[in-house]
């Protein structure tokens, strides 16, 4: 009897030793294996806690160990780029299209009413005429901007008269046809600008052909008005008493006046081509700003200081130059005027150039700021010198292209700083 129960407890004890070994082997199956997720009911160690504790506050407040200060911030979401329109195709002519050009019509006739009859706002109302038909243009094609204009002309000529009407037309509605085309064709801004500013010099003067032609007008009596605008001018220098300061040393104030006659009677050329140019500039400017917020995608201008002239276009400053010199040989007063004109018109251009890369190169020269002012100070004290070296300065960067050399040797230097460091 006793040797049977030794056997039954012997039994029940491996039994109990089974089943704790069977929990045990399911506890460990359950535990999670290589960073799994375990199940609902088990415990993390007590450890797991306190570092994601100190993890936690030293995300929140910082720390002096080396793993937490490695922490860094999430990277900001990138920038959304502007979402632009899409030029749309020239389908020619469609209700939305014809109903869009009388607007424009509409538009263009009242900037029209306003330039001529409002003279405070006469400069505004000619400087905007053209930008309904750009728009127009970019946005319906060439066909129906050309029908729109056609229309217009003929609008024009019943409201303001046949003369005005078509010198308006003449004038400014050449160049909006021109910019609209620019637009839609993605053209780059300055040769835009370029082309556009010898159409709307080539239509001033077609104004003024047209408008002696048909007044009847001799050319004498047009110019016989600046004789007018001169003795104005003398006599308000004599009523202040700059005459001292702004007549020449030895010549009289009447001499002074001729002088200035025969100046402004040999540059009306130029005068009208610079005007041109700037309201040119100025119409594009506009347009391009108001096509953006209606968001196109118009090309913008580069920074002033990143202007540079193409090098072909110095060489209208050197024939101008060159036919000064010739007529000063030869003794021809019409070849000397064409020449004077040339330089009118090109000088300015130059001068602007050489201050843009003045003014790069005062941006990225290593200079203190009282320095900078001493030299601006000294440029506007020698004013006449100081033109003719941003003169000089801006034919020599239209040639030589001196931003890409001076960049190009500044990153050479880098680049050597950087081998000579790593050895």
């Amino acid at each position: 009897m006793n040797i049977k129960e030794n056997q039954s407890k012997d039994r029940l004890s491996e039994q109990k030793e089974e089943e704790h070994l069977s929990v045990e082997n399911a506890e460990q199956q359950a535990a999670p294996q290589d960073g799994g997720e375990a199940d609902s009911d088990y415990s993390y160690p007590l450890s797991y806690y306190e570092e994601e504790a100190k993890e936690r506050d030293a995300s929140q407040h910082g720390s002096g160990d080396v793993h937490y200060q490695s922490y860094q911030p999430p990277p900001p979401p990138p920038m959304q780029e502007p979402v632009f329109r899409e030029i749309p195709e020239d389908r020619g002519f469609s209700i939305h299209a014809l109903t869009e050009g009388a607007m424009m019509v509409a538009i263009s006739l009242l900037l029209a009413a306003v330039s001529l009859y409002i003279p405070i706002l006469s400069f505004a109302g000619s400087l905007l005429y053209p930008l309904p038909i750009a728009i127009l243009v970019l946005r319906r094609g060439m066909k129906v901007a050309l029908t729109a204009t056609i229309t217009l002309l003929a609008l024009s000529v019943i409201l303001f008269g046949f003369v005005q009407g078509l010198l308006m037309l003449l004038q400014y509605g050449v160049v909006g046809l021109f910019l609209g085309q620019s637009f839609r064709c993605g053209r780059k801004p300055i040769p835009t600008l370029a082309i556009a500013s010898v159409l709307a010099a080539a239509a001033t003067l077609l104004d003024i052909m047209l408008s002696m032609a048909i007044s009847g007008l001799p050319l004498t009596e047009i110019l016989g008005e600046f004789d007018v605008v001169v003795q104005e001018f003398l006599q308000i220098i004599q009523q202040s008493g700059m005459q001292e300061q702004l007549v020449p040393t030895g010549m009289t104030i009447e001499q002074y006046g001729d002088l200035l006659l025969e100046q402004m009677q040999r540059l009306i050329p130029g005068v009208l081509i610079m005007s041109a140019m700037i309201l040119t500039t100025v119409l594009y400017l506009v347009s391009s700003h108001i096509l953006r917020r209606l968001r196109y995608n118009i090309p913008c201008l580069p920074r002033y200081e990143m202007w540079r002239m193409d090098w072909r276009w110095v060489w209208g400053a050197i024939v101008g130059l060159l036919l000064r010199f010739a007529a000063s040989q030869f003794d021809i007063s019409w070849l000397d005027m064409l020449g004077a004109n040339l330089l009118y018109i090109f000088s300015p251009v130059l001068v602007l150039c050489g201050l843009a890369f003045v003014i790069w190169l005062f941006r990225r020269a290593q200079m203190g700021f009282v320095i900078k002012i001493l030299i601006v100070f000294l440029a506007i004290s020698n004013f006449s010198l100081t033109v003719y070296v941003l003169m000089f300065v801006g034919v020599v960067d239209s040639v030589y292209d001196l931003r890409s050399r001076l960049e190009k040797r500044a990153q050479q230097r880098e680049q050597d700083r950087q081998d000579r460091d790593s050895f």
